[in-house]
């Protein structure tokens, strides 16, 4: 800012500083005086000031949406995460809730997210027969030309029995409170006239 005003009061006071300014630099190529050195020094800070939020605007909302993205891809691996209890015990085969479950994942799951994942079993020959008995079928339920991959995943589903989560939302349905009119107010909503003055 001393720059830009130190150049203006320059220009104004000392005529032909233009004319000085471009003898310092001659044209056969030499370094650029002094005066040359600061104008273009202060040409180039007016230019950052008058565009000073645009260059940064779209670096800033690329660094705060990333997150986002992130999470909303976790939140569709751990929704498309199939669980044990999605294999029949002794077969490997999908049991008929893993059958519903991958039904659901092809046909409602946005085709960007549409994958199905095979937590790892107790042993790699195990948890490759899960994935190729998924895979096949996948292939014969596939509505659309979309792929469906198959993927092996590290994440565990979550340990919550039936039992626990169905306590957890009777609890919850039991404790909220009978909804009634609050004291003071009539059958229209608004208050009543009683009291006051």
């Amino acid at each position: 800012m001393r720059r830009c005003l130190l150049a203006a009061l320059l220009a104004a006071f000392i005529p032909g500083i233009s004319v000085a300014i471009e003898e310092d630099c001659p044209p056969d190529g030499k370094q650029p005086g002094p005066i040359k050195k600061v104008w273009r020094s202060l040409s180039i800070d007016f230019k950052r000031n008058n565009l000073w939020p645009q260059p940064w605007i779209g670096p800033e909302r690329a660094s705060v949406y990333a997150p986002f993205s992130v999470m909303v891809a976790k939140g569709w691996m751990r929704q498309n995460l199939l669980h044990e209890e999605h294999f029949e015990p002794h077969s490997e085969e999908l049991s008929e809730a893993g059958r519903m479950k991958v039904i659901e994942i092809i046909s409602v799951t946005p085709p960007s997210y549409r994958a199905v994942y095979i937590p790892r079993a107790a042993t790699p020959e195990l948890t490759a027969k899960r994935i190729e008995h998924v895979q096949q079928y996948v292939t014969e339920k596939a509505f659309d030309d979309q792929p469906v991959q198959v993927v092996e995943s590290k994440l565990r589903p979550n340990p919550y029995a039936a039992d626990y989560v169905d306590q957890i939302d009777r609890a919850f349905r039991e404790s909220t409170p009978e909804p009634r009119i609050p004291a003071g107010m009539d059958s229209t909503g608004g208050a009543s006239q009683s009291g006051g003055n």
